[in-house]
């Protein structure tokens, strides 16, 4: 498997580094959840 150039530390320790390019966000500001519903219904086909 080929990885990226470049790693940053994204300052969470149990992740470690993640490529440069990354951006970290809150999952909150990146899925929009209904009351009730679990992150897993949202990706079920």
């Amino acid at each position: 498997m080929k990885g990226y150039p470049k790693y940053k530390n994204c300052g969470v320790d149990w992740l470690g580094n993640i490529p440069e390019h990354w951006q970290m966000s809150k999952l909150k500001w990146v899925l929009k959840i209904k009351n009730g519903e679990s992150v897993n219904t949202l990706f079920d086909d």
